[in-house]
């Protein structure tokens, strides 16, 4: 790219307070001017960014640098404040209630796929703004890129001693810091050509450059869209609903499962059941999603639920709709052995891990396996009242060993011979897993002792 290139790394003090600035000469004095300002948060200072600068002024042969230590939340607040041009969001994301069409400049989101501080899964919710909008106009994707830096961690954006939140939260890195530095140089040169240079072949091959960075990036991360769209999507729950299917067990193929979200009350007060019209038979499914605003996705601003509240039929209530009742003493076939199996909500827990893996790529389950600290599913806390089972959340806890989860069960009691009852389960969400066996399995487990 042919810019002209001036670096300054700046120490900068909000509020009024002394600024002082380093310049990182250019490499020539001809091409288009730009410059790049840097801005950090979690109390990174602002020369710990000099490496980085060298490797994208490298990169790019001439522009203007400038880096400074604002926090990244107030930079998305500031672009039209201060005249910016475009920024450039390392280890940061937009507001989730910011659209991309709706931010004043463009702006390049550089993702590392072992940050602990700002996670994947939250990246994963701007991609999926990001398609929505590039629904009816294409050009949003060079107007809001998203690249997946594979093996990076959070403290590569920078280098040197990092603040305790960073040490706290961040996650072992696979790759050199050099070869992170590296990555983050292509990467700004390429957004940069495209959105300042004033050559067309160069804009063009940058746009092509953007293109191949999105597929790679919705690559790793549409999984993770996919595997929350699971928990709500519209008004049901299609995890529920594969809930309801894996304790159907070999009764799968024979019932229809549907599915309702409700809000608090009307689920309290509501029963899942079962229908038959002719030969069909319906098995009707209640779900009702947690979200916990005092806990750490909230403050990170992932849109994780808590638990997922299921109402579902066990599978004696389901043998005993396609059989009438009329078969308790058939000795023979599937539904004779298979009836008296208990239903338990830890299975499906389970399930939300074997969901979370199959969605994970191999590179993360390896590593899951290898370094991760496991998921324990712990025995159903079984309440005898639906009230106790409403009142108690899933239980769920974190230490050396792994992440425990304890389901909360509750098995109505049979009215009538031909009504064997139903299954409550509080479980977990599978998004919930895949976020533990891709990130924060990996973290370390120092402060448990």
């Amino acid at each position: 790219m042919s810019m002209f290139f001036l670096g300054a790394i700046l120490s900068f003090l909000a509020f009024g307070e002394a600024v002082k600035f380093e310049i990182l000469k250019p490499n020539r004095t001809t091409g288009d001017e730009v410059a790049l300002i840097f801005t950090s948060g979690n109390s990174i200072k602002g020369e710990q960014y000099r490496k980085t600068g060298e490797f994208i002024r490298a990169e790019q042969k001439d522009c203007i640098i400038k880096t400074n230590n604002i926090s990244g939340q107030f930079l998305y607040s500031a672009a039209e404040k201060f005249s910016l041009k475009a920024v450039v969001l390392m280890g940061f994301c937009l507001p989730l209630n910011t659209k991309p069409q709706d931010y004043s400049v463009p702006v390049l989101t550089l993702a590392a796929e072992l940050d602990g501080v700002t996670r994947i899964t939250r990246v994963a919710e701007e991609l999926g703004k990001l398609q929505q909008e590039m629904r009816d106009d294409q050009v949003t994707l060079y107007k809001a890129p998203i690249v997946f830096l594979e093996g990076m961690n959070h403290a590569q954006f920078a280098s040197g001693a990092m603040p305790n939140r960073v040490i706290n939260n961040d996650l072992e890195s696979e790759v050199t810091e050099e070869d992170a530095h590296r990555m983050i140089g292509k990467y700004v040169d390429t957004f940069l050509t495209a959105t300042f240079s004033s050559e067309t072949a160069k804009v063009d091959s940058a746009l092509l450059e953007l293109e191949q960075a999105y597929s790679e990036a919705a690559e790793k991360l549409q999984p993770f869209l996919d595997v929350k769209a699971l928990d709500v999507s519209g008004n049901f729950s299609q995890w529920t609903i594969m809930a309801q299917q894996h304790v159907a067990g070999e009764f799968v193929d024979q019932i229809r499962v549907n599915n309702k979200m409700w809000d608090d009350s009307w689920f309290f007060f509501n029963k899942p059941s079962i229908t038959k019209n002719g030969d069909l038979t319906e098995v009707n499914t209640m779900s009702l999603v947690h979200y916990s605003l005092s806990s750490p996705e909230y403050l990170m601003m992932v849109n994780m639920p808590r638990e997922v509240n299921m109402k579902l039929m066990p599978k004696d209530a389901i043998w005993a709709a396609l059989t009438d009742g009329n078969n308790a003493s058939d000795t023979q076939g599937p539904q004779s052995s298979l009836r008296s199996e208990p239903s338990t909500c830890k299975s499906l827990n389970e399930l939300a891990l074997e969901i979370a893996l199959n969605h994970s790529t191999t590179e993360a389950q390896n590593r899951y396996r290898k370094k991760g600290r496991p998921i324990v599913f712990e025995e159903d806390d079984i309440k005898l009242t639906d009230i106790a089972w409403s009142l108690k959340s899933l239980d769920y806890w974190e230490n050396k060993s792994g992440f425990h989860v304890r389901a909360i069960a509750y098995h109505p009691a049979s009215r009538g011979t031909r009504n064997p009852g139903m299954l409550y389960c509080k479980v977990l969400s599978p998004y919930r897993a895949m976020e533990w066996v891709n990130l924060l399995s990996l973290k370390e487990a120092v402060r448990f002792g």
